[in-house]
């Protein structure tokens, strides 16, 4: 229970909720709505520089501010959104024998969003930047492709400032995201269980603490809490759309 109590704790600093409305055809597109989207606070594009906890902001929300922390904090959330839109979209590549660094380079000129190599994280792994990527495909989101391309070599992407980084999964699990999704009309307090057993057998099952992972989802205040990769968190929010519709 103490566990438990410190881990909403988390809910003092990130207490609003992304809301996945009906219009969620685009998830992290809800900009003129009354929903908040969960963004990384902090400024360093390195992974290991990232801090653990994200901050809910309201995404809907301009600052005119002169406080050059809020501009900080609106240039972040700005640039945040606009990768996570990209990952949405789709994207079509072809590889033989092409060294990682080079199929990174290719996907941040494609899709006009800064991808970086954790360098730090990758050299610890033993995952060298030329290691020969071969990959073809087609029409599919930049988030399936990542996922297609880095699997094989053990490693993930989170996105960390304005930046995406394709670092390993333990730096990755190092650094989760927490965030609330608000499931009014989804699930009832009856049936709220279901909805987590859905998400946690969909959303790359071995991932969850429940399965050997690290991550976590508890029901609190009629919300879901989710504390789990920036990459899981893509996912859930992709089948909480689709479950809208």
């Amino acid at each position: 229970m103490l566990a438990r109590l410190r881990w909403f704790a988390l809910l003092a600093v990130a207490p609003v909720g992304m809301s996945l409305g009906a219009r969620a055809q685009d998830p992290f597109a809800e900009t003129e709505a009354a929903a908040a989207e969960a963004a990384r606070a902090e400024a360093s594009p390195s992974a290991a520089a990232t801090a653990a906890v994200t901050v809910t902001v309201d995404v809907g929300t301009q600052s005119t501010s002169d406080d050059p922390v809020a501009q900080l904090s609106a240039r972040l959330q700005e640039a945040e959104l606009k990768i996570r839109r990209e990952l949405v979209k789709s994207t079509t590549l072809d590889f033989v024998e092409t060294p990682l660094a080079e199929v990174v380079m290719f996907l941040q000129d494609l899709h006009q969003i800064p991808v970086k190599l954790d360098a730090t994280a990758l050299e610890n792994a033993g995952v060298a930047d030329d290691t020969p990527i071969t990959n073809t495909l087609r029409e599919v989101s930049l988030h399936t492709a990542l996922r297609q391309v880095l699997e094989p070599l053990d490693l993930t992407y989170l996105v960390a400032g304005e930046v995406l980084m394709i670092t390993t999964r333990d730096e990755a699990q190092a650094h989760p995201e927490v965030r609330v999704y608000n499931v009014d009309g989804l699930a009832s307090e009856k049936s709220i269980d279901d909805l987590i057993k859905v998400i946690t057998s969909t959303c790359t099952p071995e991932s969850w603490k429940t399965t050997g992972g690290f991550g976590q989802i508890e029901e609190f205040q009629g919300k879901l809490v989710v504390r789990q990769s920036g990459e899981v968190q893509w996912e859930i929010s992709q089948l909480l759309a689709d479950l809208r519709r």
